[in-house]
C-alpha cells in the first residue's frame, strides 16, 4: 500500500487551499474535521464535537433531502432517537392466551343498570409504556375475547395510572369515566359490548381504539374494566365461549392489547 503525505493542497486557479495537519483538516479557514471538534460544510452544515457527535443545523440544496446510499443505514440506538411528528416511536404489546372467569352483577331493580358501578378489571392484560416526550400521544388498540351465557350487554372502559400509581378512572376524561358509561343514555362512553343467544357457542370479540395524551415521560399503565348487564351470578369468560366441550363446537381465543407511541 502506498501513502501520499501532504500538508497543503494548493489549487492551480482560484479557490480555497486544503490544509492537512496532525489534528485538523481545513478548507480555507473552515475546519472540516478536528480532533477537538469541527464544522461540516457543503450540503449539510453543523458541527461535530470531540466525541464524534454530529449536529446538523442546515440542509442545503433544492430538494432539502438527505439521501442514504444503497448499502448504508441511519441507525437510532435509543428509543425515539429518530422521529418526526406523526411517526411511531415505539410499540409494546401484551397477549393473554389463558382462560379466566368473572362473576356478573345482578341488575334487577337497579338504577342505570349498574353500569355506573365498579365492574371487573382485566388485570392479565395490564400494559405499560414510557413515553419519550410529554407531547407524545399513545394509540391504544385491543382485541379482547369474552364469552357469556345468552344475550347481555355492557361497556369496556379504560383506566390509567402514571408513575406507578394504580390505574383508575379519570373524571377529567370522558373516555376514562365510570359515571359516563351508562347504556341507554347519550352520555355512554367506552367500547360497547353486546352478545347474542348464540354466544354460548361463539365468544364475542371486543375492539377498542383510543388516542390518549398522558403528557408525561413517566411510566404509564393502562387497564381495562368491564361492566355487563346480566343476571346475578352469571359467569363471564375471558378467551373462551360458554360452551367448552372438547368437540368441533368449542372455541377459544387469544386477547391482546397494543400501545403505540406517536410523536407529537
Amino acid at each position: 500500500m502506498s501513502i501520499l503525505n501532504v500538508n497543503t493542497i494548493q489549487p492551480v486557479g482560484s479557490g480555497q487551499t486544503i490544509t492537512v495537519s496532525a489534528t485538523d483538516l481545513k478548507i480555507g479557514s473552515t475546519i472540516l474535521k478536528s480532533s477537538g471538534g469541527g464544522t461540516f460544510i457543503g450540503d449539510l452544515t453543523g458541527n461535530i464535537n470531540s466525541s464524534g457527535v454530529s449536529t446538523f443545523t442546515t440542509i442545503r440544496g433544492s430538494s432539502n433531502i438527505i439521501t442514504i446510499p444503497t448499502g448504508h443505514k441511519m441507525v437510532g440506538v435509543d428509543t425515539g432517537s429518530v422521529y418526526a411528528p406523526g411517526c411511531v416511536i415505539q410499540v409494546v404489546s401484551v397477549t393473554d392466551r389463558n382462560i379466566s372467569s368473572y362473576t356478573g352483577d345482578n341488575v334487577d331493580n337497579q338504577a342505570n343498570y349498574r353500569l355506573d358501578r365498579s365492574g371487573f378489571d382485566l388485570t392479565t392484560l395490564d400494559i405499560s409504556i414510557r413515553p419519550t416526550s410529554t407531547s407524545s400521544k399513545i394509540l391504544i388498540l385491543t382485541s379482547i375475547i369474552l364469552g357469556i351465557d345468552s344475550a347481555a350487554y355492557g361497556v369496556m372502559r379504560l383506566k390509567r395510572g402514571i408513575d406507578g400509581a394504580t390505574p383508575t378512572f379519570s373524571s377529567s376524561d370522558t373516555w376514562m369515566s365510570a359515571v359516563n358509561s351508562v347504556p341507554g343514555t347519550n352520555a355512554q362512553m367506552g367500547s360497547y359490548i353486546t352478545t347474542q343467544n348464540w354466544s354460548d357457542w361463539a365468544p364475542t370479540p371486543i375492539h377498542f381504539q383510543f388516542m390518549d395524551s398522558p403528557a408525561t415521560t413517566s411510566n404509564v399503565t393502562y387497564r381495562f374494566n368491564i361492566m355487563m348487564e346480566c343476571d346475578a351470578s352469571t359467569t363471564i369468560y375471558l378467551n373462551r365461549a360458554l360452551y367448552n366441550n372438547n368437540d368441533y363446537g368449542a372455541t377459544t381465543g387469544v386477547s391482546c392489547v397494543t400501545l403505540m407511541e406517536v410523536a407529537g
